[in-house]
């Protein structure tokens, strides 16, 4: 039976709990002006994919205008791999068709990376942190590490919440308008109605000095934002937020894992692997028709503000 894909208005119910957060059609309000297609077989769903879209004077990108989620593939229903190809081969040619462009990041663990070259897109490898079991992660941690910890366990208070009502934003994003900061609010707002936020804050003497902002779905944590204040002497007051944060989703919440949220910023980079975290891979996959316009992202993603040449 032939595929069909189509793109549909995003569903208005709640978020999902089997979806994680990139895949559920819930949170394409807060996303801008997304796509939402759904790849059918007969009446079957067999796949979809929210894709934010940046609309351009030139036409419509398959990139995200502003960073509100850090992953972006697609779902499937099927995890027999050639049927899988199948599916996304229809998706990818259809944003061929109807964009000028692709940039987005796939998520950890969705590995179907052949189709996007056989269709001539390019993957950049990239990669984030994560930790399945707080025992073998706190055993596991280095010995600054640890010293931080216990430096920073001894003079901070830590409590959680389970909104982000009272999150600083403006602490946590930076370099980001100020429109953009307000999306990001307003998503994060919005999943805590559901229960789907955790936030661990760190307090001294009843003043708040980092914070930690984390999505709960599909049984797993993923870490969005966190500051803390670089003016307060206490060492450790990160790595005591992000044991915190693993702790609580892992131990109590009992989730299966706890992502630290990929970055290309080497100083972000050096920390989470001085946490002992297991370095995880994904793609980010590049397609635009013109060869000469793929090289130039390429290129510019060299670029990015905290990565070197």
């Amino acid at each position: 039976m032939a595929l069909t894909v189509g793109r549909e208005g995003p569903s208005s119910l709640g978020p999902s709990a089997s979806l994680s957060i990139w895949e559920d059609p819930y949170v394409a309000r807060f996303l801008g002006d997304p796509w939402w297609l759904v790849v059918r077989r007969g009446h079957r769903v067999v796949g979809t994919w929210l894709i934010p879209i940046e609309n351009t004077p030139e036409g419509p990108i398959a990139r995200r205008a502003f960073r509100a989620l850090p992953y972006a593939s697609p779902w499937f229903a099927d995890g027999q791999p050639s049927r899988r190809r199948v599916v996304w081969t229809a998706l990818l040619r259809t944003i061929q068709r109807e964009t000028i462009g692709l940039e987005l990041p796939l998520a950890p663990g969705f590995h179907d990376y052949g189709a996007v070259s056989a269709v001539g897109g390019f993957l950049e490898a990239r990669h984030t942190h994560q930790v399945r079991d707080y025992a073998s992660f706190l055993t596991g941690l280095p010995s600054k590490a640890r010293n931080h910890l216990s430096v920073a366990g001894r003079q901070v208070t830590i409590r959680f919440r389970s909104d982000a009502t009272a999150f600083d934003f403006d602490s946590a994003i930076v370099d980001a308008s100020q429109e953009q900061i307000a999306r990001r609010r307003e998503l994060a707002l919005a999943l805590g109605t559901q229960g789907k936020i955790l936030v661990v804050e760190a307090s001294v003497l009843g003043r708040i000095v980092g914070a930690v902002l984390t999505v709960l779905s599909a049984n797993q944590a993923l870490i969005m934002h966190s500051w803390f204040d670089r003016q307060t002497e206490i060492r450790g007051i990160p790595t005591l937020l992000m044991v915190e944060t693993t702790r609580k989703c892992l131990e109590e919440r009992r989730l299966d894992l706890v992502d630290f949220e990929g970055s290309i910023i080497a100083s972000v980079d050096e920390f989470m692997d001085g946490l002992g975290a297991k370095s995880i891979p994904y793609a980010f996959a590049y397609w635009y028709p013109d060869h000469q316009v793929l090289m130039q992202r390429i290129s510019d993603s060299l670029d990015i503000p905290g990565r070197g040449r």
